[in-house]
């Protein structure tokens, strides 16, 4: 606590300090709590589907005379919410994966034709000032793709990284789910 006969000045200062203090407190930390931020989202973004799923689920369960009393209505949603948002994200994948390989396709096919309006543009003032440059566009070409041949796998791994994270939890999730009911 800043006394308040204090200058103005200095509780200024010694009011940013502590706001920078915080930040960067925060900003230490940020890597640690990254996961349970996620979660806190995740779960955020989630409920409504879930209470939506649990409504119904409920009196469905309640008219099975074994079952109904020993599954949860919410452990029922919660693997529909699951399983819907994985059957979302694999749709979204199957249909943007083609997508982008026919625009990265088509973008292949359009460069050397771009190139060609740049150099029919840029010859002429090139001739202007009495300069020329090197055709080496197949040696850069194959720059290019060694390049890519190299570090392709390492810019991908994040991605098949968490791809594979996501389908082994939901492989666990369903398999301790599954587990639950033969032990009921």
């Amino acid at each position: 606590m800043i006394p308040r006969d204090t200058p103005s000045w200095l509780r200024t200062v010694l009011s940013l300090l502590l706001i920078l203090l915080v930040v960067y407190a925060f900003a230490q930390m940020l890597p640690g709590l990254t996961p349970f931020l996620a979660a806190f989202a995740i779960a955020y973004f989630l409920n409504p589907s879930l209470n939506r799923f649990e409504g119904r689920v409920a009196p469905w369960l309640a008219r099975l005379p074994f079952l109904g009393r020993k599954l949860d209505p919410r452990a029922i949603s919660v693997l529909l919410t699951l399983l819907s948002v994985a059957t979302i994200g694999v749709v979204i994948l199957l249909l943007a994966i083609p997508a982008l390989i026919s625009q990265a396709d088509e973008a292949a096919r359009t460069v050397p034709r771009m190139i060609q309006n740049v150099r029919t543009q840029v010859e002429p003032m090139l001739e202007k000032f009495n300069l020329s440059y090197p055709d080496e566009s197949s040696q850069i070409r194959s720059v290019i793709e060694e390049k890519l041949k190299e570090k392709l796998p390492d810019l991908l791994a994040p991605v098949t990284h968490l791809l594979r994270f996501a389908l082994e939890s939901t492989f666990n999730f369903i398999t301790l789910f599954i587990d639950l009911i033969d032990w009921l």
